[in-house]
């Protein structure tokens, strides 16, 4: 029979992990394990409460060592050990200690996880395979569901990528990746109004990131629809990119430099443009290298 002290000790313990106080669990769960060494329980959530901070090498030690004991937890056990596992970037057990966990109890919650397993090492297809059966088992698995698009676009499967980010979108998802993946979609399609609004929101919900200001700022500078284009605001929103990189991105101060050229500014936007060819990640670029030669001929970029 568990103690009812090991058990009201254990409660006490998961209440402050379930109140997001991890630290205070584990010191709780310390103490009782010391105290309890033969309850599985202690190992269990403390493996839980490990997993929660992050702490990969003592969850997974916990988890190990729970899994010493034989009981009814074992799926639970191999679900937790493996999402661990994939926190210490060890896809391949993962997967194995997933998939155990799957052949126990087969939830939705299991496949995604081994899904994402997959992913990170390539193994795309077999990641949308177990994507897919997260969604049959959870129609609402945004996680599963945002994976599955990521994959779809790598594939240049845009229609499919478009179709899972819409239906992330309409459930209510407020992700900026969600947004800003859509919007490079829309752009691939040409639907130039589409991909500024889908970016605009990218950038609404994480407004300091660099890549979001460049990728609107140049839609702005070089949309081929004239009523679209507001080169003002290109240059203001490039500015802020070049600000938040440290003047490090030759590619981020070639969309400036683009914004100022969108602006009749041409000697601006060579200056930059020369400072951006320069920098490690544009000076092999022959598109900075076409924007100079653009701007030196009074020529703004449109995009086609």
């Amino acid at each position: 029979l568990v103690p009812d002290e090991f058990q009201i000790q254990l409660n006490r313990a998961i209440l402050l992990r379930e109140l997001g106080k991890p630290a205070e669990s584990i010191s709780e769960l310390n103490k009782i394990i010391e105290q309890f060494p033969n309850q599985q329980a202690g190992f269990i959530n403390r493996g839980i409460a490990y997993e929660q901070m992050e702490k990969w090498p003592d969850a997974y030690d916990d988890l190990n060592q729970a899994l010493t004991f034989k009981s009814e937890h074992d799926a639970f056990l191999h679900y937790h050990r493996g999402c661990v596992l994939i926190g210490l970037q060890r896809f391949e057990e993962a997967v194995v200690d997933l998939s155990e966990a799957i052949g126990k109890q087969p939830l939705a919650i299991a496949y995604a996880r081994r899904g994402e397993a997959n992913q990170s090492m390539g193994q795309a297809e077999a990641a949308i395979k177990d994507f897919n059966q997260a969604l049959a088992g959870d129609p609402n698995n945004h996680f599963s569901r945002y994976r599955r698009a990521t994959i779809y676009q790598g594939q240049g499967k845009n229609d499919l990528a478009l179709e899972d980010y819409n239906v992330l979108i309409k459930a209510g998802v407020q992700s900026a990746p969600v947004f800003y993946n859509r919007g490079h979609i829309l752009s691939r399609k040409k639907n130039w109004a589409g991909a500024i609004e889908s970016i605009q929101q990218a950038l609404a919900l994480s407004p300091a990131e660099p890549g979001f200001l460049n990728d609107l700022a140049w839609l702005l500078a070089t949309v081929p629809e004239q009523k679209l284009r507001d080169p003002k605001r290109a240059v203001e929103l490039a500015t802020q990119a070049c600000e938040l990189s440290n003047w490090q991105s030759g590619l981020i101060i070639d969309t400036l430099a683009t914004a100022y050229a969108a602006n009749g500014d041409f000697s601006k936007a060579i200056e930059l443009e020369k400072k951006a060819m320069t920098l490690p990640d544009a000076e092999k670029s022959q598109n900075v290298a076409k924007h100079l030669q653009s701007f030196e001929s009074q020529t703004p970029i449109i995009i086609d």
